[in-house]
């Protein structure tokens, strides 16, 4: 048997006796789709991450999230500083997949790894910080956050949620309160005084192994979270989960869901194993039995070719394709993929993500 590629691809015909791998039962996983981790710096901007209902976008710090789209909101984390010691957490490199976003650097000599989901189809993400240090001392955790702010998308009268939108940067609009739950945890509040959209968010320690302490504090006139936490022994564990409603009654429903070491866990491996089994169903033959590929109406084509370079191109963008598919629009079931924006990207973010300085 013979097989051949478009000439323009610069691939002309070989035959399976030459060499010709043998043909993929499955596309490359997420994982194999993974960029090489990159210096942070020389990237244009930082990954995003995305699950079906909306996309998060990192910063170029060790805690900031921005240009969040999840229709019907917007919203943003910036200004967020991380410190410990005294020392601010500087991000060295960052890698990207579909589901998650990475984040690694240093404050003294403790290091530091960030990892970004949003549990898949929901409107909420999450971050886990890694903290090891080179010493058992007793080292303190320090963090400003401003946020998360959250609105209705159409509330300048634009009618559009996602990029070139506007996102809400007036902080003088949101109110700021901590909430205790039931779990002992408390919940930070934020709320939007435009539209009334809510965001709670609860930062612990995994397994309770350290104390910490919230409180809402002014700076430059606006209300800000301030998180201080002291951990010892070498290593420690800190978790953030963040919900969007659009009340307070909402977001603090949705986020309930999600606190607690087993919940938080749950939702933390769903986020990129039910996105695995959705990528991996756009290449499976249909199903109306709830087989394989019981989402999509059809299929994309396996491709197996000599060659690597081209072969990941195609799965690059089929990724691109899958990966902007958007199920919380009133036009389910019926299949809506968003067509720009820079998640359409080769790595997930604006620039493609290779410019150097």
């Amino acid at each position: 048997m013979r097989f051949s590629l478009p000439a323009i691809l610069g691939v002309t015909t070989f035959s399976a006796s030459a060499g010709f791998p043998v043909p993929r039962t499955a596309a490359p996983s997420l994982q194999e789709m993974a960029p090489a981790t990159a210096r942070d710096m020389p990237l244009l901007s930082a990954p995003i991450v995305q699950n079906f209902y909306g996309a998060t976008s990192l910063r170029h710090d060790m805690v900031s999230l921005a240009a969040m789209a999840w229709s019907p909101y917007n919203g943003n984390f910036q200004n967020g500083t991380f410190t410990v010691d005294g020392l601010s957490a500087e991000v060295e490199t960052t890698q990207w997949r579909a589901c998650e976003g990475l984040r690694t650097g240093a404050a003294g000599n403790v290091a530091i790894a960030n990892a970004v989901r949003m549990p898949f189809e929901s409107y909420a993400f999450q971050q886990i910080w890694s903290l090891t240090a080179a010493d058992f001392d007793s080292h303190t955790v320090k963090a400003s956050l401003d946020g998360p702010f959250f609105r209705f998308c159409d509330a300048d009268g634009q009618g559009a949620c996602g990029w070139g939108t506007t996102f809400p940067v007036d902080r003088a609009s949101f109110s700021a309160t901590l909430i205790q739950l039931n779990n002992s945890l408390m919940a930070m509040v934020t709320v939007d005084g435009v539209t009334g959209v809510a965001c709670a968010s609860v930062f612990w320690f995994r397994d309770g192994a350290v104390n910490s302490s919230l409180a809402v504090a002014t700076v430059a006139g606006n209300q800000t979270f301030s998180l201080t936490a002291s951990f010892a022994g070498g290593s420690a564990v800190l978790q953030q989960v963040a919900a969007v409603g659009n009340s307070s009654t909402e977001a603090l429903q949705l986020l309930s869901q999600y606190i607690g070491d087993s919940g938080f866990s749950a939702a933390w491996s769903g986020a990129c194993d039910l996105w695995e089994t959705r990528w991996q169903s756009a290449f499976q033959q249909p199903s109306s039995s709830g087989g394989k590929n019981s989402h999509f109406a059809g299929n994309l084509p396996l491709l197996t070719s000599n060659s690597a370079e081209i072969d990941r191109l195609y799965y690059w963008a089929a990724l691109a394709l899958v990966s902007l598919e958007r199920t919380n629009y009133p036009s389910r079931p019926r299949t809506f993929v968003i067509s720009q924006g820079p998640s359409n990207s080769l790595d997930g973010s604006a620039g493609i993500g290779v410019l150097e300085n």
